[in-house]
């Protein structure tokens, strides 16, 4: 692969924060990032915890005019039920860690 496209793809990856969760969990990694999933797994299955749970809910490929947004487990599900499947696709979600 040519040196720029591999930079170019090495960029997008690390843009797309869906693809560098990923990424970072299959090389063993994912004690360095905060836990993620798509905005569609995350309304599909969604993972067990509290409902005083907080989650970010953004763009997947940064904020792009569109805010971060943080909501508890309760109000991330009724926002993403409002988005539906089509309209949540380009989102993701990090559960909130402390400092």
């Amino acid at each position: 692969m040519h040196k720029l496209s591999q930079l170019q793809e090495f960029t997008r990856i690390l843009d797309d924060k869906g693809t560098l969760a990923r990424r970072l969990v299959d090389a063993g990694c994912s004690d360095i990032h905060p836990e993620t999933w798509s905005a569609r797994d995350f309304l599909e299955n969604p993972p067990p915890g509290e409902g005083s749970d907080v989650f970010f809910l953004k763009h997947s490929l940064g904020v792009k005019g569109n805010g971060v947004h943080v909501l508890d487990r309760v109000q991330l599900s009724h926002r993403l039920e409002e988005l539906g499947q089509k309209g949540s696709e380009p989102f993701i979600v990090q559960r909130c860690v402390t400092p």
